[in-house]
């Protein structure tokens, strides 16, 4: 517990003098001095929520067959065991490198944001912790409000996101943030997380992404239009063969096999799940859950609410329905009949 104190300790006190930095371009004008910076950032609100962000919800009937997918995002949680090795070192290579080295902030990042902040350009640090935090708060925004303050490119928010983050990891293991991480970040072309970039870009779990299709994938997170490989392959491309050379680079994997996976093909399987009641073999029945589910005031105190929570919660709905008892008869032949 000591060891855990003396460590954040240190790391606020890293952390206030960075936020310092970025801050006194802003606040110099008022006479604020980095020592009062620094000294406040521990008492700063630091309680982040992490609830599990929204998934889809699936009906099946009663032989467990699916019926429908219903979502606001596509994205499916998959735990971090579950990702393939050369997943996972593709986001660290590309996003944060030094990750389980730090406590929450990439200094040497910070420090140059700070600079160049100072300088009149506003840049902001990119640990995988931070990145994690802020999905987290646009996740959790209510209201346009709430989205355009976790989203806006101010000093205020990036001390706010700072001072999370630091809390984060003492509350937190690293595992549990880069696996909260893989499954929150959006990967381009309606894919939320991993799991469903997986599934979408490949048609395979997150387990059993290669080298060259992991790379493809972590190169989304930063710019995710602009990156999307099934409107801009070559940008896509590229920027895979980066995230390739940056894997080479820190050691994890050799320069025989990062050449070896530029070698490869951008072959798309594309595949996302049908949304909804109106694609489904079974609509009329699908609608009929979705409304006895909307109508249900167990479920949330309004149908607008339960409705959301229809479409976020990640259900599991099993439902009586035997496809083995529906039959589709021929059309009955009728005899013409002459005037």
């Amino acid at each position: 517990m000591l060891q855990r104190i003396s460590q954040l300790v240190l790391v606020s006190s890293i952390a206030g003098l960075l936020v310092a930095a970025l801050a006194l371009p802003a606040v110099g004008g008022l006479g604020i001095t980095a020592r009062n910076i620094a000294g406040g950032f521990l008492d700063m609100p630091s309680n982040l929520e992490t609830p599990p962000p929204p998934q889809r919800s699936t009906i099946y009937d009663a032989d467990g067959g699916v019926v429908a997918e219903i979502f606001d995002q596509n994205r499916e949680l998959v735990e971090l065991d579950d990702v393939s090795d050369e997943m996972v070192h593709a986001i660290l290579a590309i996003e944060d490198a030094r990750f389980y080295e730090h406590g929450g902030l990439d200094v040497s990042g910070t420090l140059r944001a700070a600079i160049r902040t100072m300088g009149g350009n506003t840049e902001g640090a990119s640990s995988i912790t931070q990145q994690y935090v802020k999905n987290v708060q646009i996740e959790a925004a209510t209201s346009q409000e709430e989205l355009d303050e976790a989203r806006e490119e101010t000093v205020s928010r990036k001390i706010r996101e700072l001072r999370y983050a630091v809390a984060l990891e003492q509350r937190m293991s690293k595992d549990e943030i880069l696996e909260g991480y893989l499954n929150i970040a959006y990967f381009s072309d309606g894919a939320y997380g991993v799991e469903s970039a997986a599934q979408h870009y490949f048609q395979k779990s997150a387990s059993e992404l290669d080298i060259h299709e992991a790379a493809t994938i972590a190169g989304l997170v930063r710019y995710p239009y602009l990156y999307n490989p099934r409107f801009f392959p070559e940008q896509s491309l590229e920027r895979r063969d980066t995230v390739i050379d940056r894997m080479s680079s820190v050691g994890f994997i050799t320069e025989a096999e990062a050449e070896e996976a530029k070698q490869e093909e951008l072959e798309l399987e594309l595949d996302t799940p049908p949304n909804g009641c109106v694609p489904s073999d079974q609509p009329y029945f699908c609608d009929y859950v979705v409304q006895e589910i909307e109508k249900d005031e167990r479920y949330g105190p309004n149908e607008t609410e339960r409705a959301r929570w229809l479409r976020t919660a990640g259900l599991e709905i099993h439902t009586t329905l035997d496809l083995s008892l529906i039959h589709i008869s021929e059309p009955t032949r009728r005899t013409p009949i002459s005037y």
